[in-house]
């Protein structure tokens, strides 16, 4: 049973720790359950959990810039807008590129489906000229023996 017809990927975000991590991962599986095909990415960070737990799962992980929250006033609060806005500029490009591969699976699929519909017509054919063949050495088989009788009476 397919997910959502026209759907071929999802970008799943979640990460950090395993009560993040596990129930992207359970959704990333029901969804591959229900669509075989369906192509499933994940969204964390190079540190989390996920970077270990999701490719090892059979899962493409896109990754961004992890950003803590400053627990104090300081430099590190000064810095939070600027590295939210890297984040969220990297997430924003890992859906842009699962985007776009959904857009090539897309044409692709199209090709196959073509190219597989063009094997079926040939292979139509040649079982028909093959068939067409063996009528033929049939006929020359039967016409050899008429003629064979006919030169010896």
């Amino acid at each position: 049973m397919s997910v959502r017809p026209g759907l071929a990927s999802v970008l799943l975000a979640g990460g950090g720790s395993a009560g993040h991590v596990s129930p992207l991962l359970a959704l990333a599986d029901c969804l591959r359950r229900r669509d075989p095909e369906l192509r499933v990415a994940a969204l964390g960070t190079q540190k989390g959990l996920e970077q270990r737990l999701v490719p090892a799962r059979g899962y493409d992980l896109r990754t961004i810039p992890k950003v803590a929250f400053p627990r104090r006033p300081g430099g590190g609060l000064a810095r939070l807008p600027g590295a939210l806005k890297a984040a969220v500029a990297a997430a924003g490009a890992a859906a842009e590129q699962v985007k776009i591969l959904q857009a090539h699976a897309e044409e692709a699929g199209a090709a196959i489906r073509a190219a597989e519909a063009a094997m079926a017509q040939a292979e139509a054919q040649q079982s028909a000229a093959q068939a067409e063949a063996l009528r033929a050495a049939d006929d020359a088989v039967r016409y050899r023996a008429m003629y064979a009788k006919d030169e010896v009476s």
